[in-house]
């Protein structure tokens, strides 16, 4: 049965979705934000960015699907605590929202083993083999048609998503990962939901890691 839903929601992505994610200071939530909204390219796509102390009351303002469309929402790199978000998110399944949710953290690995998750998810991958950032990307990546508009602008992540799940991880095997990061850190006042998902897909990334080794000097 899950897998029917699996095939449907990919066969079938919404024109209006929501993603929240960890951020705006973290590289790796930005950047599995950065993946979906790539992935659904020509939809209305609603980016919010969230603490822990903030994701249950982020989870719990939003909205149902605005009628007659199909609305999506994806959870990346982070997870909710409160028993009333469960509730508020099995509210907006049963409206019609699909919801999926992407975590590498012990704490969501510990919560679905434990069995304290419920919500009617569409799709669900929390594990810790990487960072969130590319879980997202690899477990969309396999799902892309090779005619899916947008398909370039995705793939084309790969190198920022390798960054972020480098540093996430605390490898440091690549070079500019801790820099590119530090840089996202100090970004925390400007919109995110903009210059994350605008700019750092299509821009160079090397002005991004340049800005990161000057803060690392001072």
């Amino acid at each position: 049965m899950l897998g029917s839903r699996i095939e449907h929601a990919i066969a079938h992505p919404a024109d209006f979705v929501h993603i929240v994610s960890h951020g705006p200071h973290c590289l790796d939530g930005v950047t599995a934000a950065v993946a979906v909204a790539r992935w659904y390219a020509g939809a209305e796509v609603h980016p919010q960015f969230a603490n822990n102390p903030e994701i249950d009351d982020v989870l719990g303002a939003l909205p149902p699907p605005p009628a007659g469309r199909a609305q999506d929402l994806w959870i990346t790199d982070i997870s909710w605590r409160r028993p009333e978000t469960d509730r508020h998110l099995r509210a907006l399944a049963a409206a019609g929202t699909r919801i999926f949710w992407i975590d590498h953290h012990r704490t969501a690995i510990e919560r679905v083993r434990r069995g304290a998750i419920d919500v009617p998810l569409a799709e669900m991958v929390v594990e810790d083999t990487y960072a969130a950032s590319r879980l997202v990307f690899e477990h969309l990546r396999r799902r892309l048609p090779a005619g899916a508009r947008g398909r370039g602008e995705f793939l084309a992540l790969e190198r920022l998503v390798m960054l972020a799940d480098d540093n996430d991880r605390w490898i440091h095997a690549l070079a500019g990962s801790r820099e590119l990061a530090l840089t996202v850190a100090a970004m925390r006042d400007i919109d995110l939901g903009s210059v994350g998902l605008l700019v750092l897909p299509r821009e160079p990334l090397q002005p991004f890691i340049q800005r990161g080794r000057a803060a690392i000097k001072r």
